[in-house]
């Protein structure tokens, strides 16, 4: 039976009844019967029945209909009302008659009904709402408010298939009112072309170019400003959807447009000043927002310029400065303002003089370059990487490195040293740590569908054309990496991709935090160690092994496995301890506390109770026999008679064993593992299923133990979440042919010849 009680209001709201919907009949046939239970005319269709509120409390407020009626669960209340049909005819009604406010009110209740859409359309009324909403000059807000909503939500169930120009221009005039004012209406018209934008009906394409024409980038930003979170978040998803749409030139114009500086200045004072309490939409919406935006620098990535003499004069290291690099024993400070040009032995100088620009000691391994002279040691890392034979970098590279000599020198002159003397070469290092922030901020990809694993950067948005965010971060990345390599005991030239490996790692965990200047960046940077990244890695492995172990279903199987076997091993570990015996408290017939020794017989169907001196500790007398089988019930914690009497607040160490119904053997066990093993053990030996805490933590430790033993085999080697199918049977269409036999040496049987006996062979 497929009935459910609810409890059904009546229209006027006096009466309330307790109902059997069946679910087996039509929605019509049990609104029938619910108004001849409140003596209502039944031959009507003018009656309806809306879902009002669930069991737990939640208001929902629905008309009931074919669609929704499978929904309706016990304890669920629900109301008499005017039907959904004849609410559409009366809305309609009374707006022919003139009577918009009475029109519009009830229009404000019900837009968001799925049955009042539905029939909205079957009545082929939302024409004439469009039509209305179109034509009419003197809408008020309200009105115009209820329109947009109704229409919205005729688009998402797919109910307009097209639109006209008519529409379009009451949509752009609505975005030429004052957004303080008007607000609501200009939310829902963004909305609404939003929808328009990313609709995939043919005959939207042509209104998608006109919206783009008549609405450009320029009129949309100023709505930023607007201290509205839902008209910010539109603004902004609008923004991306034009983005989205569009290619080539006109694509390349947009983000430009995106990319002005006070539009940026605006999304930072006005929506990122409030991180971290912004909405997953909106914090997604800016991710793709500053994908677009890092998009700029795509070509510059993709394109190669040649490194000529001249360029390779002006980044690297002249060769009569090596006697300089010895004295390279501190790391300076990063410079955020711009500082004038030096030469090296004015830096080299200043690292002497100045211990301001010193941050902390490096820790050179002075026995790696102890091995060589300094010559060797440059040559050697020249030819690992093939620094010499690099005959071009990106643009995006040799911009970088630009901007890095020009605003930061000092660290500038650091990184030259460093990478011409202890590293494969600042144009390898610098191609490197481009290529790594670019697959990290997903230059040159399209944003990511997946709104939980990608975030906005805030800096970028308070960044300017004279301190890009890319070069900014490139410049503190190079900085760094001297100090990470220093960490790493010196990483020789052989272990680079190990070291590039770990600034990515650096660079993603500095992200996360999302510093909101480039000082809180270089200070977050300062702090996220090598240490920091191996900490990290440890714990991202740790936790994609306990991944494995709770949800891989192969894994699952194997676990299932070895419960079977550990679980039989628990339960003899048990026996074992009882079979050992224990001393308990024992609480005798005058209510006074004694001690006893219990243990199990070697058979384990016989118990054996021992008074004991505690003095003494020894056993005292004949043992008491228990036939385990004569234990009619086990009692634990608060049910025990001597709950009273204990001597402990434990109930996990107060329990009785009832013999035979009528006999009480009441004792207490001196710690928790001796209460715990015992009341397994005689749950097992009585064959009940209740364990305690102890036995689900040793049979979890000791399954968790085999789980790891087996799957250290398997290192670095990816588990499938399926089993591989077992192969079908071989199928022959055909039995296969049996083979002839082949003609060979025959056996005869021995002659006997003169009493012997002789073997001849025939062919």
């Amino acid at each position: 039976m497929n009935i459910v009680k609810v409890s059904v209001e009546s229209l006027d709201g006096k009466q309330n009844i307790l109902y059997d919907y069946d679910k087996n009949i039509p929605t019509e046939e049990n609104i029938v019967q619910l108004l001849a239970k409140f003596e209502m005319p039944t031959k009507t269709n003018a009656y309806g029945l809306k879902l009002v509120q669930t069991n737990n409390g939640k208001i929902v407020d629905v008309y009931v209909t074919e669609d929704n009626f499978d929904d309706i669960k016990d304890g669920y209340f629900l109301k008499i009302v005017y039907s959904v049909s004849h609410q559409v005819s009366t809305i309609f009604l009374v707006l022919e008659k003139g009577d918009r406010q009475t029109c519009f009110n009830n229009l404000a209740h019900l837009y968001s009904d799925e049955g009042f859409i539905k029939e909205l359309v079957k009545q082929e009324k939302h024409h004439v709402l469009v039509n209305f909403f179109i034509k009419q000059p003197d809408l008020t807000n309200e009105e115009t408010t209820a329109c947009l909503l109704t229409i919205i939500h005729l688009f998402k169930k797919g109910y307009i298939e097209s639109i006209c120009e008519l529409f379009l221009n009451k949509l752009i005039s609505i975005l030429k009112e004052d957004a303080e004012v008007y607000g609501d209406q200009i939310k829902y018209t963004l909305s609404l072309l939003q929808k328009i934008m990313v609709s995939k009906n043919p005959k939207m394409e042509e209104w998608k170019e006109v919206i783009i024409k008549k609405k450009p980038l320029q009129e949309i930003t100023p709505y930023i400003r607007i201290e509205n979170t839902n008209l910010q978040y539109l603004t902004i998803l609008l923004i991306n959807t034009f983005v989205r749409y569009s290619s080539g030139i006109r694509r390349l114009q947009f983000i430009k447009e995106m990319n002005f500086k006070q539009t940026k200045a605006d999304i930072y004072n006005h929506i990122i000043e409030r991180w971290p309490n912004l909405e997953g939409n909106m914090e997604y919406e800016l991710y793709v927002y500053q994908t677009f935006l890092l998009s700029l620098y795509t070509d510059a990535l993709n394109s190669k310029t040649k490194l000529d003499e001249k360029k390779r004069k002006e980044f690297e290291l002249d060769h009569k400065h090596q006697n300089f690099a010895e004295r390279l024993t501190t790391m300076i400070e990063f410079e955020d303002n711009i500082s004038r040009m030096k030469s090296v032995e004015d830096l080299l100088e200043s690292i002497d003089e100045n211990s301001a620009y010193t941050s902390h000691q490096t820790n050179r391994n002075s026995d790696t370059y102890s091995l060589c002279s300094m010559d060797d040691l440059l040559r050697h890392s020249k030819l690992s990487l093939n620094e010499e034979s690099m005959e071009e970098i990106s643009y995006l590279t040799f911009g970088a490195l630009t901007y890095y000599k020009k605003y930061h020198y000092k660290n500038f002159n650091q990184t030259q040293i460093d990478e011409t003397f202890f590293g494969p070469g600042i144009f390898v290092t610098s191609e490197s740590v481009v290529k790594t922030l670019a697959n990290i901020l997903r230059i040159g990809q399209e944003p990511e569908s997946s709104k939980g694993k990608y975030t906005f950067q805030p800096t970028i948005f308070n960044s300017t054309t004279k301190t890009p965010f890319f070069y900014e971060l490139f410049s503190r990345t190079i900085w760094i990496l001297s100090k990470t390599k220093n960490e790493m005991q010196g990483c020789p030239v052989p272990e680079y991709n190990k070291l590039m490996k770990v600034i990515e790692k650096q660079i993603k965990m500095v992200l996360e935090k999302r510093p909101g200047s480039f000082k809180k960046l270089t200070n977050i940077m300062l702090k996220t160690n090598y240490e920091a990244v191996k900490q990290k890695w440890q714990e991202e492995a740790n936790d994609e092994f306990e991944s494995l172990l709770k949800n891989n279903p192969c894994v699952q199987e194997l676990r299932d496995h070895y419960i079977k076997i550990n679980e039989q091993l628990v339960v003899e570990q048990r026996m074992h301890y009882l079979i050992a015996g224990s001393v308990f408290y024992k609480i005798n017939e005058q209510k006074k506390i004694d001690h006893c020794f219990i243990k199990l017989f070697e058979n384990r169907k016989q118990l054996l109770c021992y008074d004991y001196d505690e003095k003494l500790k020894r056993k005292k007398g004949d043992p008491h026999i228990i036939s385990v089988s004569s234990i009619s019930y086990l009692v634990e914690g608060k049910a025990c008679p001597h709950k009273v009497n204990s001597i402990t607040k434990d109930n996990r160490l107060i329990f009785s064993l009832i013999i035979d119904f009528s006999t009480y053997i009441n004792i207490i066990a001196k710690d928790l593992k001796e209460g715990s093993y015992w009341l397994d053990g005689f749950n097992i030996l009585l064959e009940k299923d209740s364990r305690s805490e102890a036995y689900g933590k040793e049979l979890h430790d000791l399954v968790r133990m085999d789980l790891h033993m087996h799957l250290l085999e398997l290192q670095n080697i990816t588990i499938p979440k399926k089993p591989p199918p077992i192969p079908p049977l071989p199928y022959l269409t055909e039995k296969p042919p049996v083979p002839t036999k082949s003609p060979g040496l025959r056996l005869l049987k021995p002659k006997k010849s003169n009493g012997k006996s002789s073997l001849t062979i025939k062919v």
